[in-house]
């Protein structure tokens, strides 16, 4: 059974002890159990905990954190394992008291739940230094209750607006400045283990298009990788997104807060020294965050992602698969000592676990949300005929809305009393979103966006793919943006890597295997082998060719053997080569098709095999092609 255990710990010291309040929940049930004690004095804690943090912080590892020039490292792993030992066991001491007060609270605790309930363990406390303690440490946790995972909370909180439906998991990932690390391998660990998720990536962004993607789309997810801090009193914290600028979160307040009414409902910091992070964030009322508590190593913030995405897609709870996540990094603290004690959970205590279900279901509902707004509009001439008028000004400001995101105007007054007629006749906003979005104006409108950022019109299949993007949730400023951004991926000389989007589970990666024929798809992830990077050489607008960065001597240049359907490696771009030239088609962010520019006639589209891992020419990407759609990643050379 899952339970819900609350444990707020009202202001004290470590001299005097802390009130304390026991609040016990049961399932999704209103009731509470209530018991209230006293956390006795600890005067130990600081010390030992002070001693352990400062060698901890003094260890030289590759931390995602901007060094310190002056820094001592003058501590061994054995060291500081030694110190986090002493920690544990005083930790252990203090919260096993026997003091009368605390004991009302532990036995309440005992008596209310069982070794086999799921336990989410919030402890809600305002002072710094008891939110930095790990608590998990507590061997009422670590050895009894086995499917309990502990979560910080701040003491002041409300409830998050209610989350939209989404027509899939939409995630925005941030990666910021890499100087000494590899946030690549982040990118990487997301595409693999969350394949049916929409991601978005930023690398390296300037303030302004961050402040945009938050303000302009609806996402699910916030995901950063890349070095962070935190000021002492943990109050606040600060992001470095590129090598040059440093942001502190109160800088994206609106935006956070404009992402949180749409629904954001997970934060991810996979950097160092989170604590201030969570803080700046709970004051928005996030739902749920994931920070490291302390400086993490690059490596270790990498296999803690992994772990925890793989068990976390796999079904169970937010709580369960960062406990998971967390143990298995215990398997490296001979290298990395006290690794399992970095992540930890920051949860406003009105939401229930997270799951990765759960974040589906939104798109489920997607499906039947326009049923229940048929049933709606079904009762409106109902309402009218018993004297009830309805209230017409929501269904205006929807339709509105709808212009404005999809043609970036008002609409006129007659329209927006069409449109709202047409919803008292069954019409959902749905319908109306599709019809205006497939309309000749909308259809001018992405042109006009191709035009200034190309100097081109949209090509049909580009023009169909936006114009489907509209119907559903996108906005003008977000088509451009991602055309924008997309166009930047495809510059001369940059080195990218190609993941097929097919719907089918497999290989995805595009892999020249240099010094054989053969072009593939991989399995491996993007950048992790040579075969998988290619230079972009820019043929004239809109046409590239595509060299392969793998070591093996050979034919390196990705040619269309457009009368075989084929696809293999050529020695030049030389004629008789005119395969190797491919036109791009932008279909969305971060998304394109390559059209062959061969000078025989044939198949031109490079399609993904994904169940088969193999890469072919088909004659056009209708539907049933999904495998002509292709993710492009900006890789290191």
């Amino acid at each position: 059974m899952r339970k819900r255990v609350i444990l707020t710990l009202i202001k004290g010291s470590f001299e005097q002890g802390f009130p304390a309040i026991l609040r016990i929940r049961e399932g999704s049930t209103l009731h509470e159990t209530e018991t209230l004690g006293r956390l006795p004095p600890a005067l130990n804690i600081l010390r030992v905990f002070n001693s352990w943090q400062a060698a901890y912080d003094q260890w030289q590892s590759t931390y995602r954190i901007r060094p310190n020039p002056g820094q001592v490292t003058n501590f061994s792993c054995r060291e500081i394992a030694s110190l986090g030992s002493q920690l544990a066991d005083a930790l252990n001491n203090w919260l096993n008291s026997d003091s009368r007060e605390w004991q009302k609270i532990r036995d309440q605790f005992q008596r209310s739940l069982s070794e086999t309930d799921e336990i989410q363990f919030i402890i809600q406390t305002e002072d710094i230094q008891l939110r930095q303690l790990p608590w998990h440490l507590w061997d009422l946790f670590s050895e009894h209750y086995t499917k309990a995972e502990i979560a910080l909370s701040a003491p002041k909180y409300q409830p998050p607006p209610l989350p939209n439906p989404t027509n899939k998991v939409k995630i925005l990932a941030i990666l910021g400045d890499s100087t000494g690390i590899n946030v690549e391998q982040d990118r990487a660990i997301l595409q693999k283990e969350l394949p049916g998720a929409e991601i978005r990536f930023l690398t390296q962004p300037e303030l302004k298009p961050l402040n945009d993607s938050l303000w302009e789309q609806q996402w699910d997810i916030l995901f950063f990788a890349g070095h962070s801090s935190s000021q002492a009193d943990g109050s606040t914290g600060q992001i470095y997104i590129n090598q040059d600028d440093s942001l502190s979160l109160r800088d994206l307040r609106n935006a956070l807060r404009k992402a949180i009414s749409r629904g954001l409902q997970l934060a991810i910091f996979n950097s160092c020294d989170g604590l201030g992070l969570a803080q700046e964030l709970a004051d928005l009322n996030i739902p749920q965050i994931i920070v490291m508590r302390k400086p993490v190593p690059d490596f270790v913030a990498q296999e803690f992602l992994r772990h925890f995405l793989k068990v976390f897609a796999s079904g169970k709870s937010l709580y369960l698969a960062v406990r998971e996540a967390r143990e298995r990094l215990q398997g490296l603290e001979n290298q990395f000592p006290c690794a399992s004690w970095l992540p930890v959970i920051c949860q406003n205590p009105t939401k229930e676990p997270l799951t990765w279900q759960g974040l589906h279901a939104r798109s489920i509902r997607q499906c039947w949300l326009p049923l229940l707004q048929q049933a709606i509009v079904f009762l409106l001439p109902i309402l009218i005929l018993s004297g009830t008028e309805p209230n017409s000004k929501e269904a205006k400001e929807q339709v509105d809305l709808i212009y404005q995101e999809v043609l970036g105007r008002d609409a006129k007054p007659a329209v927006i009393a069409g449109h709202v007629n047409d919803l008292t006749k069954g019409r959902t906003l749905s319908e109306i979103r599709s019809q205006t979005a497939n309309s000749e104006e909308a259809k001018n409108k992405i042109n006009s966006i191709y035009q200034e950022v190309l100097g081109r019109d949209a090509e049909p299949y580009e023009q169909k793919s936006q114009m489907d993007l509209l119907a559903e949730e996108a906005t003008l400023s977000s088509i451009r943006a991602g055309i924008t951004r997309t166009s930047s991926l495809l510059q001369n000389g940059n080195v990218i890597s190609l993941e097929c989007l097919g719907h089918l589970p497999g290989s995805k990666i595009l892999d020249g295997r240099a010094g054989n024929v053969p072009v593939a798809l991989t399995a491996l992830i993007d950048g992790q082998s040579t075969g998988t990077k290619w230079k972009v050489h820019v043929i004239n607008d809109g046409v590239i060719a595509l060299e392969n960065q793998g070591k093996i001597p050979g034919s390196t240049w990705l040619n269309g053997l457009t009368y075989a359907k084929a696809v293999n490696l050529a020695p030049n771009t030389k004629h008789p080569h005119t395969g190797t030239k491919w036109k791009i088609h932008i279909i969305s962010d971060g998304v394109i098709a390559l059209e062959n520019q061969g000078h025989v006639p044939g198949s031109t589209w490079l399609d993904g095999e994904t169940g088969e891992g193999k890469v072919k020419l088909v004659s056009y990407p209708n539907p049933g092609f999904t495998g002509t759609r292709w993710r492009v990643a900006l890789l290191k050379e």
